[in-house]
């Protein structure tokens, strides 16, 4: 898991963190990345950029990735 400031190694798996985070503020983008949404600086209809950092968007995600990404902002 990486947060702004470190990172930190754990056995949980993200369907865990994907539960336990709010919907509100954190969207699942491929079967390795959980994001918060305040951190997007772009994206497209196969990738998130969070400043210099781009991340995949899965392919089983993009429709509710993209429409998410349209309602939030």
């Amino acid at each position: 898991m990486q947060t702004t400031d470190k990172t930190v190694i754990t056995y949980q798996s993200l369907n865990y963190f994907e539960e336990k985070l709010s919907i509100d503020r954190f969207i699942r983008v491929h079967r390795s990345f959980i994001i918060a949404l305040r951190h997007i600086t772009s994206y497209t209809s196969n990738e998130i950029k969070i400043n210099a950092q781009t991340i995949p968007i899965g392919v089983t995600f993009t429709k509710k990735v993209i429409q998410r990404l349209e309602q939030w902002g």
